[in-house]
């Protein structure tokens, strides 16, 4: 016996599948897993910061099977978050599975796609909601550029810089997530759990690893002192 999914199924899928190739297109990738490893990260990340009602009004306009992964996991008596730049960057990192030196880049390519698909004016409204420090990483806008009159750069130092700020940040989040197990132990507000600080070194292990390995310095690059 042959069995036919539902029509309305097979279009929900092909709306979903056409949302992801445009966002793929933007990562400038043919991977599927990477793109939805990347889109679900960046929808739960951002839907955090969001009051019920935004997310709602988010929601309706995403596609039915995308709409399913965006309210995964959602507990709407816990939002929005009070998340800063570093600890949304970690969950993004964490989620997705890429390394911070490429964090920027696939948030903003995800923004892109989605301001391209989502219905006029909704995505500058879900920005307005977020904090500063989170929406510049979710939507660089010409207002975070480089004044004119700045002192222009050598050729590469800008991504140099942008590397850098990126370690140190995974860095001090992997130190502070260990520094919270250690304290359990030394000072515990309340009988502190075995295994609390080898499971905050797993944390930073985890933090530092999706932080990948560091870039290769370039041929005649001197190293700051």
């Amino acid at each position: 016996m042959t069995t036919h999914r539902p029509t309305s199924f097979a279009h929900a899928e092909h709306t979903a599948h056409q949302w992801l190739a445009a966002i793929a297109e933007q990562l400038g990738t043919t991977d599927s897993h990477l793109t939805y490893r990347c889109t679900r990260a960046w929808l739960h990340a951002v839907r955090d910061h969001l009051s019920v009602g935004t997310t709602a009004n988010l929601a309706a306009q995403l596609p039915e099977l995308l709409r399913g992964m965006f309210y995964e996991g959602w507990d709407p008596s816990r939002v929005p978050t009070a998340q800063n730049g570093t600890e949304f960057v970690t969950e993004f990192v964490l989620g997705a599975r890429v390394s911070t030196v490429r964090a920027a880049d696939v948030l903003a390519g995800i923004s892109r796609a989605l301001r391209s698909l989502l219905s006029p004016g909704t995505f500058d409204h879900v920005l307005g909601q977020l904090p500063k420090g989170v929406r510049v990483l979710v939507d660089p806008g010409p207002e975070e550029a480089q004044p004119a009159t700045d002192t222009p750069r050598a050729p590469g130092t800008q991504d140099r810089i942008a590397r850098l700020e990126n370690d140190v940040r995974t860095l001090a989040e992997a130190l502070r997530m260990l520094a919270r197990g250690i304290d359990t132990t030394i000072a515990p507000l309340e009988p502190a759990e075995d295994g609390c600080v080898a499971h905050a070194a797993r944390k930073a292990r985890q933090i530092l690893l999706a932080a990948g390995p560091p870039e290769p310095r370039e041929a005649g690059e001197e190293v700051a002192p």
